[in-house]
């Protein structure tokens, strides 16, 4: 399938199964990702991984576009090109997404379906996930947990995700494993068959 990602990168490759993990801030979704990775690697899938807070993190944003989506899924369209030129079949995205609009801006950036799977976690689990990776500390660790509960609730009653799965008192492998078999039983995620390599 020819398709025209944004910013006009063009790429010839078949229509891929596309899984973004999104969720709040402590949820899991660059850890369940990885695994879901792992996974789809010993099932000789030829994924693909893509973390968009690292896509968008430029400064400064936007005034409207506070969150950098338009940047992300430009990025994303480049970085998806070239993964399906090296060989890549499907697709697995961590990042947030919040709305119907940014969903599309990442449909059109890598001409597939994505089926998102929602993570959540309670407020307390989302706070010690936080707090015991360390990566903030003050004003900006208290301010992140507040979020993290903030947009979880948000991301519940605003819900556009193919479906969802909890992590509180799971491990990665509980939750990816219910994550990769939730996904392949969607239609759009059995389009491509293991790579013929994965016999030789």
């Amino acid at each position: 399938m020819l398709y025209a990602g944004l910013g006009g990168i063009i790429a010839q490759v078949q229509t891929p199964p596309i899984l973004l993990l999104s969720g709040a801030p402590g949820v899991g979704k660059t850890s369940v990702g990885w695994r879901v990775f792992d996974r789809c690697t010993d099932l000789a899938l030829d994924p693909a991984f893509a973390d968009l807070d690292l896509l968008g993190a430029a400064w400064p944003a936007p005034d409207d576009d506070p969150h950098q989506s338009r940047l992300k899924a430009t990025n994303l369209a480049a970085v998806w090109s070239n993964y399906a030129r090296a060989g890549s079949r499907r697709l697995i995205i961590a990042g947030v997404v919040e709305n119907l609009r940014e969903k599309q801006q990442l449909e059109e950036a890598t001409g597939g379906h994505v089926v998102i799977c929602r993570l959540d976690a309670t407020d307390a689990e989302l706070a010690r996930r936080i707090h015991d990776r360390g990566r903030e500390d003050g004003d900006s660790l208290d301010q992140l947990v507040r979020r993290a509960s903030e947009l979880s609730a948000q991301l519940a009653v605003d819900d556009i995700s193919d479906y969802a799965v909890h992590t509180t008192g799971r491990t990665i492998d509980q939750v990816a494993d219910e994550v990769l078999r939730r996904w392949q039983a969607d239609p759009a995620a059995q389009s491509l068959e293991p790579s013929p390599t994965a016999s030789q």
